[in-house]
């Protein structure tokens, strides 16, 4: 096993769409701070009501059912594996394979309600234009290099369906470059006349 993990990207051009295979491992260095970044907030949260309330073993077996609830994405990698395959078409997009949820093996986003694609340093990250629309890493895994190299590669194949723009200036931290679909933000030239 590594110390830092990594990801092989490989991108199919098919006539109709664009094929993300991504093959994902963590390193020593992953692992632990996945499981420090899980346990750090529950101990603090424990050792602030133990000296509020007092010592009870019975919250110590609440917070590590509250722990083993929250590293669900472990059991998740070992349900679908360490793949994810992302196809982009000009009308939809699929994921299938490792999304980290425990109960989603596959999330399929017609074009129109996509708000946002962006690259972070987890991965691509599709947001949806409604609330109760569920959004979520759709290739996880990716350093920030290979997701802007997903996304220049959706924006030069698909030109007229998605436009690049700077996440930045919306997010102070996190996201960098993003695509969103063309449809739901015409241009500014393209206003009405008022009449």
């Amino acid at each position: 096993m590594r110390a830092r993990g990594y990801a092989e990207l490989t991108t199919t051009e098919l006539p109709d769409e664009l094929q993300f295979h991504v093959v994902s491992t963590m390193g020593v260095v992953d692992w632990l701070r996945f499981f420090a970044m899980r346990a750090l907030p529950l101990i603090l949260v424990y050792l602030f009501f133990s000296f509020l309330l007092g010592r009870r073993d019975r919250d110590v077996l609440i917070l590590s059912g509250i722990y083993l609830a929250s590293i669900s994405s472990v059991l998740a990698r070992w349900l679908y594996g360490n793949v994810t395959v992302l196809r982009v078409s000009s009308d939809m997009i699929v994921a299938t394979g490792n999304l980290g949820k425990v109960f989603a093996k596959t999330l399929t986003v017609p074009t129109l309600e996509v708000e946002s694609l962006r690259e972070s340093g987890g991965g691509l990250y599709l947001e949806r234009d409604s609330f109760w629309k569920e959004s979520g890493w759709i290739l996880p895994g990716l350093n920030r290099e290979q997701g802007k190299t997903v996304i220049k590669t959706i924006l030069t194949r698909f030109p007229e369906v998605w436009e690049e723009y700077d996440a930045q200036a919306q997010i102070p931290f996190g996201f960098r470059t993003g695509l969103r679909p063309l449809r739901l933000y015409p241009s500014e030239d393209e206003k009405p006349d008022a009449a």
